[in-house]
């Protein structure tokens, strides 16, 4: 077998020359004769047009009426063998236990709900359907954690759109039905934290996701969360940064220390105090911290209290 010695990683076989010769061949063959066949009717329309056009156009007229009475016939027939055939199908289905069996499973499979997810330390500390869960806010509360970060609202809309909107608790008015939300009407036209002189490209609206919904707050406490779920990081320093373009292509620049808010139509910025900045599964703890400020007052008053009684 020959092939082509200049070309060493994709070499073209003689053979496969041959096939594409043949085929552009039958590719013209295929074409010129619909063509043909395109020219000749052409031709046969202008001819029995000019020479024979009172019999051309009762001839049309026939064909038109007959084609339209045979088509209607066929439909009706062919939709009334098809409700036969469904009435057969559905007694079948309804004589065959397991089958009706083995079809409620595959629905209940297929079908999509809206969920609740209570979230702390990164992880899903609670998870159900919103009817369940607003059934337990309504008559059983305590059957709800108590202790959390935020809360997860996922509105499976469609196998391919799932809107996440983020909660600080369950609102009361809304809880008997759907909460409402909207989408923000623009997206981040980039996204990248960089941990560790690492830079990871990460996205808040994909197919399978989207977190871009009016109010939603992304602050230290989510980005943990998020970057454990989706991009397998279970932990990050409180050094990390941050970087966004905006649909206006402004570059934004968030740490530990900044909260970006949705909006419709655009974004707000908050900067946080050093107290709100929850450190979930990081390498500082707020309650060291406060403990440790206690500890120095404390120490403080008992070095004046000395320096008293010695004077």
């Amino acid at each position: 077998m020959l092939y082509f010695e200049n070309v060493k990683q994709k070499c073209i076989n003689v053979n496969d020359l041959n096939i594409i010769y043949y085929l552009t061949i039958y590719n013209m063959i295929f074409f010129g004769s619909i063509f043909e066949l395109l020219f000749f009717l052409y031709l046969a329309n202008q001819y029995f047009n000019t020479y024979h056009h009172e019999q051309y156009n009762r001839f049309i007229v026939y064909f038109s009426y007959n084609f339209i009475y045979y088509f209607s016939f066929a439909q009706i027939k062919i939709t009334k063998l098809t409700l036969i055939l469904n009435d057969k199908y559905f007694d079948f289905i309804k004589s065959n236990p397991q089958l009706i069996e083995y079809i409620n499973k595959l629905k209940k499979t297929e079908q999509i709900n809206n969920n609740i997810e209570y979230i702390s330390n990164n992880s899903v500390i609670f998870s159900e359907t919103y009817e369940e869960t607003a059934r337990l806010y309504l008559s059983q509360p305590h059957n709800l954690p108590t202790v959390f970060d935020f809360i997860i609202y996922s509105d499976n809309i469609n196998i391919h759109k799932n809107n996440k909107l983020i909660l600080n608790e369950l609102p009361k008015d809304e809880i008997r039905d759907n909460l409402k939300y909207n989408e923000t009407k623009y997206n981040f036209v980039l996204s990248e934290i960089t941990i560790n002189d690492k830079t990871i490209k990460i996205d808040f609206k994909t197919d399978n996701y989207n977190f871009m919904i009016v109010n939603n707050k992304f602050n230290t406490v989510f980005i943990n969360y998020f970057m454990k779920k989706y991009y397998s990081i279970s932990t990050l320093d409180l050094d990390y940064k941050l970087k966004i373009l905006d649909q206006n292509v402004n570059e934004v620049l968030l740490d530990a220390t900044t909260e970006l808010i949705l909006k419709a139509e655009s974004y707000m910025l908050n900067d946080l105090a050093p107290t709100n900045i929850l450190c979930n599964n990081s390498n500082i703890n707020i309650n060291i911290i406060m403990e440790e400020i206690v500890n120095n007052i404390e120490f403080n008053m008992e070095e004046i209290i000395t320096m008293e009684e010695t004077n």
